[in-house]
């Protein structure tokens, strides 16, 4: 690779390669301690430090500050491979180009990781994982960049690169342009992700791996360094069996995927199936979403201090306080475990009638995943409990005075127009339901009418105590 070039300028500030972060979601926003940029810059800088052109960095830097000023750099540049132009210069590697136009390798590698993300070679899905600093993008990314040296060394091109000294965008467009038929799908399979990425093709194929791979360490390692670090502690950890359950659900998931990844590596390049492959991608990233939204949850239920929330609806004077006092309102005498039963779910499905997709379940049954794997909402068909989990959902209570019966209110909220669905706490029953506006009327929706249906009866008899919405 040749080039020919201007006077020196003064150097302008070196720039880092990304210029886009993306931080973890929820409760891990408080994880995202560190600059994506200087990483990046890092991730470079310690590559070209270690690489055996640094030693030829510096003597060419050497040699240009040494130059008379205005003197043509590519006199003052080492002569090595020269291909028939007096006036050009040969630079067989990354480091030279860098010293050669004075410019940092983060700077080199950040202008030519660009320039490549310009092109129709990196789909949007590598783009964004590589932007979310999933499990092993970043030192992907920087081995294709350090990997351009082996294809520069090799290069009888006779183009040049034009640019002033400090021009780090410019040389390096110039650099991917120069070997713009060397950059090819045969060197670019060669790397793990990008060839899975790129032969899966399908746009939600390619989301869901990336998903994954951002699952491995980006998520996992925040959600772990939760435990470690918030009040579970080590030691507590051991004499609390379900958050040490937790920190070996995290290194099962992160084996999986790691496993996975080689598996689909293996798949693409070979042409085979991954429909089987891409089940197992969507079943272990669901693993890590319910766990995220069951820590989540456990936080903002500290964080929000429900217990006083409860507490205080608890003091409330009459019939409405002993609803959410300690073994207050009506027993069923049943209680939720592990298994799902739909007839201990009736909360989740007045729930999911006025916050549908909540935490991404698409049914009761997936709710019920999510909230069993919490340390305090596991009991969810406790009125107690059930009210915290109402609360998450971003609902309020309002108490109905007078004790007005069902039928009377939702005709007094008919008659007002006011027609949103919401949910009822109401006197003898050890149930809870929402009434949904369907058809010009109020329909009960629980777990024996998903889909609303009438009520009898003893649901239009009962008193109201609380109304959620």
């Amino acid at each position: 690779m040749k080039t020919q070039r201007d006077q020196t300028q003064d150097q302008q500030p070196s720039e880092v390669i990304s210029q886009k972060s993306s931080a973890p979601t929820g409760v891990f926003q408080q994880m995202a301690n560190s600059s994506p940029k200087a990483l990046e810059s890092k991730a470079f800088q310690d590559m070209a430090n270690n690489s055996p052109q640094v030693q030829q960095t510096a003597q060419l830097q050497a040699m240009a500050n040494g130059t008379q000023q205005g003197q043509d750099v590519a006199q003052r540049a080492i002569k090595s491979r020269k291909i028939g132009n007096p006036d050009a210069v040969d630079l067989n590697s990354l480091a030279a180009i860098a010293g050669e136009y004075n410019i940092t390798m983060a700077a080199l590698g950040r202008s030519i990781k660009n320039k490549l993300f310009e092109g129709d070679k990196f789909s949007a899905a590598y783009q964004t994982a590589f932007d979310d600093r999933a499990e092993g993008m970043r030192q992907e990314m920087n081995d294709i960049v350090m990997g351009l040296n082996d294809l520069i060394a090799a290069s009888n091109s006779n183009e040049h690169i034009n640019a002033n000294a400090n021009e780090a965008d410019v040389v390096g467009a110039q650099v991917v342009g120069i070997l713009r038929d060397d950059i090819n799908n045969a060197y670019l399979n060669a790397f793990t992700n990008y060839n899975i990425i790129h032969n899966l093709g399908d746009d939600e194929a390619a989301t869901s791996y990336t998903h994954m791979i951002e699952t491995i360490v980006t998520r996992a390692n925040n959600y772990q360094a939760q435990i470690h670090e918030d009040q579970f502690d080590p030691a507590s950890r051991k004499t609390n069996e379900r958050m040490q359950n937790r920190l070996d659900k995290l290194a099962t998931i992160r084996a999986n995927a790691l496993a996975l990844r080689g598996n689909l590596d293996a798949a693409v390049t070979a042409g085979q199936d991954t429909d089987a492959l891409m089940g197992q991608v969507t079943e272990l990233t669901g693993a890590l979403d319910d766990l995220e939204n069951a820590w989540d949850l456990d936080w903002s239920d500290q964080d929000m201090d429900l217990n006083a929330k409860i507490t205080t609806l608890g003091e409330t004077a009459g019939i409405w306080g002993e609803n959410y006092q300690d073994d207050g309102g009506e027993d069923d005498g049943m209680n939720v475990g592990d298994e799902y039963n739909s007839h201990l779910a009736c909360s989740l499905y007045a729930l999911l009638e006025l916050k549908p997709n909540w935490l991404g379940a698409a049914n009761p049954r997936a709710l019920h995943g999510i909230l069993r794997k919490t340390e305090g909402l596991q009991e969810y068909d406790d009125n107690q409990i059930a009210a915290k989990v109402r609360y998450l959902a971003g609902l309020s209570p309002t108490r109905v005075p007078d004790e007005m019966t069902l039928s009377a209110y939702l005709q007094q909220e008919a008659d007002a127009g006011r027609t949103q669905s919401r949910i009822f706490d109401v006197t003898g029953m050890a149930h809870t339901f929402a009434a949904s506006w369907q058809g010009g009327q109020f329909r009960k929706v629980d777990e024996a009418t998903p889909n609303g249906g009438a009520f009898s009866n003893d649901y239009n008899q009962s008193t109201v105590l609380w109304v959620w919405e």
